[in-house]
């Protein structure tokens, strides 16, 4: 699996891809109101948004960037397979959770009553907690959770997340709208300047077999 988001080659998409940024931006900035009392409707329209971000980013033409293409691809293949499904619950931002005990244990993606607001207040940060939780949707796939420490595996997702952060700072700044980072994403695009090729070859992606 590619580690590298490969400059040259998201390059020739870059145009396109800030188009798409704006129209996500845009997106996010119109996304009504919900009124919780309403179960059904919180949870599909939270749903149809989270669809949205990760369709977003696995699309290499929208959002260039290979590693991340590839890593949202095998998180959106596993949660439409329900291998790892995905439910609304009481946390303050998008988070995997592994449930059960020795006999078994499942994934899952928690989703906050408020995402949908998440999304429309910092588009960014959504995506980028997005990325962050499918790296480690990755490493309960590969078997990888009980297995490598939890350090680890949390340094995976940050360097994932800081090469999510860097593709959005190229593409908005093709769109004319260069962002304006957070303590939390100014931390970690410093911490991993050059996004995965900053975190250690001992942390590099394990791989299994896709369904």
């Amino acid at each position: 699996m590619t580690d590298r988001t490969g400059d040259e080659s998201a390059t020739p998409h870059l145009p396109t891809a800030a188009q798409a940024f704006q129209a996500m931006d845009a997106g996010a900035r119109a996304i009504p109101g919900i009124d919780t009392t309403d179960p059904a409707r919180l949870s599909g329209v939270t749903v149809a948004v989270f669809d949205g971000l990760i369709d977003y980013l696995r699309d290499p033409e929208r959002f260039p960037s290979p590693a991340i293409n590839e890593l949202a691809t095998e998180a959106w293949r596993l949660i439409g397979n329900r291998v790892v499904p995905v439910a609304l619950y009481s946390v303050p931002s998008i988070a995997f959770a592994v449930i059960g005990g020795p006999d078994g244990q499942q994934g899952i993606v928690l989703l906050p009553y408020g995402f949908t607001q998440l999304v429309r207040d910092d588009l960014t940060m959504q995506l980028g907690a997005l990325v962050n939780t499918a790296s480690q949707v990755h490493d309960f796939h590969a078997g990888q959770i009980g297995v490598a420490s939890s350090a680890d595996i949390a340094e995976r997702a940050a360097a994932f997340e800081a090469e999510a952060l860097h593709a959005i700072d190229r593409v908005a700044a093709a769109a004319g709208s260069p962002v304006s980072w957070n303590d939390y994403q100014t931390q970690l695009t410093s911490r991993f300047p050059r996004g995965l090729a900053d975190l250690r070859p001992a942390l590099a992606k394990p791989s299994r077999e896709l369904l």
